[in-house]
């Protein structure tokens, strides 16, 4: 694992299979905020823990850094991360309607969102 300050990857030997980041929140009133993004996993390294292991890495960072609401977007389409995210105990607080243009359309985003207070959540990211 490579940190670079709120910045990750994950390698596979000496083979990049992962990356991820944590953006916090500069305003004073939302400085408990981070936003995860981008984080991606190599379709060949998915299902073999190197994002259980960058998401471990982005939640043991943002403790570190005094922040405790863990944010993300994901394509509502994209069911395979949606279960990721869902297994590491992101609960989904609503829908981004034509969050992104693409050149066959709007897709619409899920927004999902971490609470680091509490105890039970963190755990389970650590298993």
């Amino acid at each position: 694992m490579l940190d670079q300050g709120g910045r990750f990857a994950a390698f596979d030997g000496a083979d990049p299979v992962g990356i991820a980041a944590l953006r916090p929140e500069v305003f004073a009133r939302c400085c408990h905020r981070g936003s995860i993004g981008p984080f991606y996993v190599t379709t060949a390294a998915q299902g073999g823990g190197a994002g259980r292991a960058l998401m471990a890495a982005l939640i043991d960072h943002a403790r570190a850094h005094g922040i405790w609401q863990l944010e993300l977007s994901v394509a509502a389409d994209n069911a395979r991360a949606i279960r990721f995210y869902e297994s590491c105990e992101f609960k989904r607080q609503g829908r981004f309607p034509n969050a992104v243009i693409l050149p066959d359309g709007a897709q619409d985003d899920l927004f999902y969102t971490l609470d680091l207070r509490d105890a039970e959540s963190v755990a389970a990211h650590k298993a």
